[in-house]
C-alpha cells in the first residue's frame, strides 16, 4: 500500500477515492482506510468532505470535528468544522412549496 508523501502516513489510495474508478465504493474505501489508521486526521477530513458533498451534513460535521480534535493546529480542519457548524440547516427541499397564507 502506498503512503501519502506529504503526510508520511495513511493510505494514499484514499486521496484518489474521488477518482471515477472508485465511484460507488467511496464510503467503503474511506471506512477501510479509517480502520487501518483511525487516528489520522487527514482521513477523517477526507471522509467529512465526501460526506458533505453527498449531503450528509451531520456525519460530515462529526468527521470534521474528529479531524480538528486530532489536529487542532491545522487551520484547514478548524475552518471546515467552524463553517459547517455555522451553516443553517435546510428546513425544506428546494422545490417544496410554501403553505398558502390564511388557509
Amino acid at each position: 500500500m502506498h503512503r501519502h508523501p506529504r503526510e508520511g502516513g495513511g493510505p494514499y489510495f484514499v486521496w484518489n477515492a474521488m477518482d471515477s474508478r472508485f465511484r460507488g465504493n467511496d464510503v467503503v474505501i474511506r471506512a477501510a482506510a479509517l480502520r487501518l489508521d483511525p487516528h489520522n486526521p487527514q482521513l477523517h477530513y477526507s471522509l467529512a468532505y465526501w460526506l458533505e458533498k453527498q449531503g450528509d451534513r451531520n456525519e460530515a460535521l462529526g468527521e470534521f470535528r474528529t479531524a480538528y480534535t486530532l489536529s487542532p493546529e491545522n487551520l484547514q480542519f478548524k475552518r471546515a468544522y467552524e463553517r459547517l457548524s455555522r451553516k443553517p440547516k435546510a428546513h425544506r427541499a428546494s422545490g417544496a412549496r410554501k403553505p398558502a397564507e390564511g388557509v
